[in-house]
Formats: C-alpha cells, structure tokens, sequence
C-alpha cells in the first residue's frame, strides 16, 4: 500500500528542513558557562510514551529507552559535569548503566530546536510507515531518548537573541510544511519571564484530500532554560495524530515531558569517607583498626579497675 498524497507533503519536510538549515551560519562568540567541574543537576521524567493504532494493530511504549534500557515514568537522573571550556561544557549521568555522555557547546544549534519543536512532522516523515505496519501487523518499539534537547547553553546575550529568532524561523518553516492544508492554526512564542527563557510552539493542522485520504495534526511543544545558568528547566513534546490514509484508520498520541529537580542525596559510602577524611585518622583505613584497638584496651582497663574496685575490702573502723 503506498502513502498517499498526504504523507507525500509530510515527507517533503526533510527537503525544508535542510533549505532551512543552509541558511544559518555557526556562531563562535563565546561566554562563559556557569558550571564547575564536580557540579551536578537533576532531570525527572514527568512522563514519555506512545500510543499507536493502525486498523486493528495496537501498541503502548511507555518511558523512556537509555541504549535499550527502558527507563520508568518518573525516573530521576542525576547529570554530572565532566569537564568545562570557554567553548564547551561535557557531562555525563551517575546513576544510569549505561552511562550517557555528552557536550554542550557555547553556540546553540538552531536547527536542534526546530526539529525538537516540530517533532510531530519528523516522526511522520521517518519513523510512521502506516502500510508496512498494516501489512504486517506489528508496530516496532519506539520511545523517548531521556534527553530530547542540549541540556545546558552558554547563557551569553547572543544565546538569548539566537532562541528570540527561533520564533520567526520556526513560523517559516510551518508554512513550508502545512501551508497547502486544508486548515492551519499555529503560534510560536518566546518569552523571557522570572529568569526564565521559553520558547513553545502550539499547531493544529487538518487536510483532506477525499473521504479515505484525511489528516488531523495537534501539537504543543516547548522548552526552557534558566538564564542565570544556562540550565535546561523543562522540555515537553505532545501531540495526537488522526485520520485515514489510502482508507486505514490510525491515530497517533505521544507524549514526553522532562524537568529540572532536586538532587537526591547519595547513599552514605563508608570507603570513600575514609578516603576523603582519612586526615582524621592516622594511616587511613588502618588508623580505624588502631583507633578500634585503643578504644577495646581502653574499654577493658576501665573494666579491670572497675573490678579490682569492687573487690577491694573497706577497712575496719577501729574501736
């Protein structure tokens, strides 16, 4: 069974994208990011997964997929960071296996956080084929990667006039995409409230060609960093995706949302308190061994005089 005239515009994005993308030239103008080596930040994940129908073939994928791994609903992940330039930041997780890995650099790469917010049009374009799956009857798994977008930005002016850009950009790469539809509705927004930068895209978009070939497109994407520090605070994908193509049924709902929490506290490591205070005790580890030795002999002299004490005969009054 073959797309249909719908999903051939969808497809079509891919072609906009990289139009798109030839026109931005990389930025070096550099600042400086607000972390240390040995800082850490934490990330929930609200929620993730997706709900999949064609015809009568169903499937639910619910978290997030860590190299395969599957990580639950509210999973917290404590991110490092590794290493710190004036033109990178490199960090990596504490508490998955397997570990994720990866560099921040000073200037943001705009075509990251087109594609983040126009996540419904390349799920489509790549990863929906609706005839193999009604041909077949099996929907392959499909999840979340933990981390959508960079997770920390240099937060230098130019950062913030760069994401202010990304509004127009953004709305010229819509009307590449759904302007032929039947009905369009779409509003990108960028804002720069309590020190937070946010930048969110709301669409809602129908075509229909004919009876059998229709689609209904609903779609709220945003994400937000702290201005201060260039940390990402949220990120959210949502959208549901309906119709007919070529007469198959199917309907799409994803959804994924990540957010900036606390830092759990770590497990007490008795070894590595030694080693990290092991000033307080002469030798290290073995100073315990001694310092546990002195305090059994202690212990046992104040037994011995307690004893010989008590054995001890009062002396007789004289009369």
């Amino acid at each position: 069974m073959k797309c249909g005239v719908i999903l051939k515009k969808i497809l079509k994005t891919g072609i906009v994208l990289l139009i798109i993308g030839s026109f931005f030239s990389g930025q070096n103008i550099h600042g400086i990011f607000q972390f240390e080596i040995g800082d850490k930040v934490a990330y929930e994940i609200m929620r993730a997964g997706y709900d999949i129908k064609v015809s009568s073939t169903a499937e639910r994928f619910i978290g997030c997929s860590n190299s395969g791994t599957i990580l639950d609903n509210g999973t917290v992940i404590v991110v490092e960071v590794m290493n710190v330039t004036t033109y990178q930041l490199k960090w990596s997780t504490t508490n998955l296996s397997p570990t994720i890995t990866s560099t921040c650099y000073n200037n943001i790469a705009e075509m990251t956080y087109i594609n983040f917010l126009i996540e419904v049009f390349n799920f489509l374009s790549t990863e929906f084929n609706i005839g193999e799956i009604f041909s077949t009857g099996i929907i392959d798994p499909i999840y979340f990667v933990p981390f959508e977008v960079p997770l920390f930005v240099d937060p230098k002016p130019d950062t913030w006039v760069l994401f202010d850009s990304l509004e127009g950009t953004t709305e010229a790469a819509l009307a590449s995409m759904v302007g032929s539809f039947t009905f369009v509705a779409s509003e990108v927004i960028h804002t720069e409230v309590n020190n937070l930068m946010n930048l969110s895209l709301a669409l809602y978009a129908e075509d229909t060609l004919d009876i059998d070939n229709n689609i209904a497109i609903l779609t709220v994407t945003g994400v937000s960093y702290n201005m201060t520090s260039g940390a990402l605070e949220e990120a959210i994908i949502y959208y549901t995706i309906s119709g007919k193509i070529s007469g198959v049924i199917f309907s799409v709902n994803a959804d994924y949302r990540i957010k900036q929490t606390d830092v759990p506290p770590e497990p007490f490591n008795l070894l590595i308190f030694l080693n990290e205070n092991k000033w307080y005790f002469i030798g290290g580890g073995a100073g315990v061994i001694a310092i546990g030795a002195t305090i059994g002999i202690a212990i046992s002299v104040k037994k011995a005089k307690a004893s010989r004490k008590g054995t001890k005969k009062s002396p007789s009054k004289k009369k």
